[in-house]
């Protein structure tokens, strides 16, 4: 198989070889007719093929039976720092740290 992408040049698309995997080839669904492109570390990248699994775990959504009523995530105030580009200024880390606090509060209230 062989992936179509675009490129900046009008009419020099690539077509990058795709490779099966176990899997890939094992797992349930409708392969889509869209794929995914991920850059790696050492500058090269990755093309995967998007698989549709609404219909293949449908059944297992229904038979879920979840442990506890609520489940909550504590990822830190660390990642959401992190994430927010421009900080490294003054002036714009006070103001991302400003809207942050104002959404904590509103989550909070």
């Amino acid at each position: 198989m062989w992936a179509r992408l675009s490129t900046l040049e009008k009419g020099k698309p690539v077509s990058p070889p795709l490779r099966a995997y176990p899997h890939f080839t094992a797992r349930a669904g409708n392969r889509a007719l869209t794929v995914q492109v991920n850059l790696r570390q050492g500058g090269s990248f990755g093309v995967g093929i998007l698989t549709d699994v609404t219909d293949a775990f449908a059944a297992l959504h229904a038979a879920y039976q979840p442990r506890c009523e609520a489940l909550a995530l504590d990822l830190g105030l660390n990642i959401l720092f992190a994430i927010v580009p421009a900080t490294t200024s003054t002036a714009s880390g006070a103001r991302n740290s400003k809207y942050h606090d104002r959404c904590i509060k509103e989550l909070a209230a």
